[in-house]
C-alpha cells in the first residue's frame, strides 16, 4: 500500500536539485562578473597615458576647409609642439587619417592639403571619395599641458 508522504519525495528532491543549481549558477555569475570587472580595471590602468594627460585643456581651434586644403590656426599666445591632426577619427578602433606638425607658433596658421593626411595602412585621404566629417587636434602646450580640440565639419 502506498503512503502519501513517500510518493512526493522524488519531486521534492528534484526541486531541491533545481534550486541548488540555480543558486550555483547565480554564484558563478557573480564570480564571473567580479573577475570581468577586475580584469577591465587592470587593463584600464595599463592603458598608455598621453603626455600631460593629467593636465588637459580643451581649446577652440579655428579650422577652415576649401578646395582640398585644411587651414588650422593656433589662436593662443604661446607655441604648440607635437601637433597631431586626426581626420575622420572613429574612436580607438579607427584613427582615420593623420597628419603631424612638429611646431605651430602663436597665431600662426598651417595649411594642409587633403592628400597629406595618411591612414595607418598608408592610404591617403581622398575628399572626392569621403568628405571630411571631424578633425581631432591634439598638441603639447607651452605650459606643459596637453591640449585637445574637436572640429565637426558641416
Amino acid at each position: 500500500m502506498k503512503q502519501p508522504g513517500k510518493a512526493k519525495a522524488p519531486a521534492k528532491r528534484s526541486r531541491e536539485r533545481a534550486t541548488g543549481r540555480t543558486a550555483e549558477t547565480a554564484a558563478l555569475a557573480v564570480v564571473l562578473l567580479g573577475v570581468a570587472a577586475l580584469v577591465t580595471f587592470l587593463l584600464w590602468k595599463r592603458l598608455p597615458k598621453e603626455p600631460g594627460a593629467e593636465s588637459v585643456e580643451s581649446l577652440v581651434v579655428p579650422v577652415t576647409y576649401g578646395g582640398g586644403t585644411f587651414v588650422i590656426v593656433n589662436p593662443t599666445d604661446a607655441a604648440w609642439s607635437d601637433v597631431e591632426l586626426d581626420l575622420n577619427r572613429m574612436g580607438r578602433l579607427s584613427a582615420g587619417y593623420r597628419y603631424r606638425i612638429d611646431a605651430l607658433g602663436p597665431h600662426q596658421a598651417a595649411s594642409i592639403e587633403a592628400p597629406s593626411f595618411a591612414g595607418a595602412d598608408g592610404s591617403h585621404f581622398d575628399p572626392g571619395f569621403m568628405p571630411p566629417s571631424t578633425l581631432f587636434i591634439t598638441m603639447q602646450l607651452a605650459n606643459g599641458h596637453f591640449g585637445t580640440s574637436l572640429y565637426r565639419f558641416k
